[in-house]
């Protein structure tokens, strides 16, 4: 049971204004728990116990304690004993549980589909300035991210599923919890089942990604660019990058950054566009396209820029 928990505790609320989004429920073969987006299950031995729980309480009383717990359920109370030590939980009314669904009807997952997300997970957007940015973008035979600055890909094959955008939440439960084999969609949600029986489902972004960027990467996807990332290259950034107080420059014979009052170079440099000095970037975008990328396209500069890695292909917009 304790390890059903835990594995199941990014489904739990963190408010306590609602209680029917922040329990455990227990049924004959396992747990689930939402926080109203997200809805998991964990089958386990419940020791027969069919009852909703408080979340918050039971994860506390589970973590001040590493003994294997006795769980039984008596006087509408669960209680949890191991030796001297005793604990009692209130159940609370199941008419609270709102949301019954679960998924049915599953086919096999992509092949490469986790790990495509795991690859463009970093270009997510951290501000809801775009819902359509704020998670992964499944289309046609693309797994898509942006962060508005960096937009990147992995091809995988999606046999003909629709348009999807699985919100981070649900990126990030996936992403944390391996071996996923098999996937299901319906009424606005995608839901995933791992091989010993859980499952997770969420909600989707009700929005349409632009199509205007799925062409754009199309484009790229078709270019080789022409400036590979040296490890001379790839050492005087990461040297200087966190240095960086927002930009970095780069000049055809050195790359330097602003701290302070201070300037930092180092002697290497790459391509600039013809007739222009440097290129500036955002760091905290272009950290995310060298932890991907082998080869990329300096010298686009200031239109959008393609990089190119083993998995991922993309482009980030420099800024001037």
């Amino acid at each position: 049971m304790r390890a059903a928990i835990q594995w199941l505790d990014d489904a739990l609320g963190a408010s306590t204004l609602v209680h029917e989004m922040t329990h455990f429920q227990f049924s004959e073969d396992g747990i689930s728990s939402t926080d109203g987006r997200l809805k998991a299950f964990r089958p386990c031995d419940t020791h027969g116990i069919k009852a909703l729980v408080p979340g918050s309480e039971l994860r506390r009383i589970l973590k001040a304690t590493d003994k294997e717990l006795t769980v039984s359920e008596e006087d509408n109370f669960v209680r949890l004993s191991a030796g001297r030590f005793k604990a009692k939980i209130p159940i609370l009314d199941e008419r609270a549980v709102w949301d019954t669904y679960e998924p049915e009807g599953w086919a096999p997952l992509p092949v490469n589909l986790v790990e495509a997300v795991r690859q463009v997970r970093p270009f997510v957007a951290e501000d809801a300035t775009h819902l359509w940015a704020m998670g992964v973008v499944l289309s046609g035979n693309n797994v898509i991210a942006t962060n508005n600055v960096c937009l990147a890909s992995v091809p995988c094959e999606l046999h003909g599923s629709p348009e999807i955008i699985l919100p981070v939440w649900a990126v990030d439960f996936l992403l944390d919890r391996s071996n996923a084999k098999a996937w299901s969609g319906d009424s606005g949600r995608l839901a995933f089942k791992w091989e010993d029986g859980s499952w997770m489902t969420s909600v989707l972004i009700d929005d349409k990604f632009p199509a205007n960027l799925v062409t754009m990467l199309e484009e790229f996807q078709g270019k080789e660019p022409p400036t590979k990332i040296t490890e001379d290259f790839r050492a005087a950034y990461g040297t200087l990058a966190p240095l960086a107080d927002s930009y970095i420059e780069f000049h055809a014979e050195h790359m330097s950054v602003q701290h302070k009052t201070a300037t930092v170079e180092e002697g290497v440099g790459c391509a600039v566009p013809e007739g222009s000095e440097y290129t500036r970037w955002t760091v905290k975008h272009l950290d995310k396209v060298m932890q991907v990328a082998t080869e990329w396209d300096p010298g686009s500069y200031p239109k959008p820029s393609a990089f190119k890695g083993p998995l991922v292909s993309g482009c980030i917009v420099g800024r001037t």
